[in-house]
């Protein structure tokens, strides 16, 4: 399980790494990364949700 600096830390290297692959996340995206961040939405909710069309 990670801690919240964790959480943190890896979003913002998952977002870097998008960034220089010239990715730019939608503003769903982002606010799905802030929920996962906050705690709303578990790492596997993400995941499965980001798969969804």
């Amino acid at each position: 399980m990670l801690n919240s600096q964790q959480k943190r830390e890896l979003t913002i290297d998952t977002m870097a790494s998008w960034a220089l692959e010239g990715m730019k996340p939608d503003r769903e995206t982002v606010e799905d990364i802030n929920s996962y961040l906050d705690g709303r939405l578990t790492l596997h909710e993400f995941i499965e949700k980001s798969k969804t069309p």
